[in-house]
């Protein structure tokens, strides 16, 4: 087994490595989590959506791969598509 990176280690995870999370129907995979970043490869399909919600003290960020998604922040509508 490898050993689990500590803080200050350079890592890399391929696609669909990773601990597995769940979020609904989504998969989900964390590839890297501090006090400061977390980072999540997910898989989600039409449908699956988390509900509108706020963060009041992080950023969320989406890179979209394939396919689309539609983004509301405050009164805007963003598509994003590959």
């Amino acid at each position: 087994m490898p050993k689990q990176p500590t803080v200050g280690d350079a890592y890399a995870l391929a696609s669909g490595e990773g601990a597995r999370m769940s979020w609904f129907n989504a998969d989900m995979r964390l590839k890297a989590s501090t006090r400061a970043l977390g980072v999540v490869e997910m898989t989600i399909g039409p449908g699956d959506e988390p509900p509108m919600h706020v963060h009041s003290r992080e950023s969320e960020w989406f890179y979209v791969l394939d396919g689309g998604a539609t983004f509301y922040i405050g009164d805007h509508v963003y598509p994003g598509a590959t």
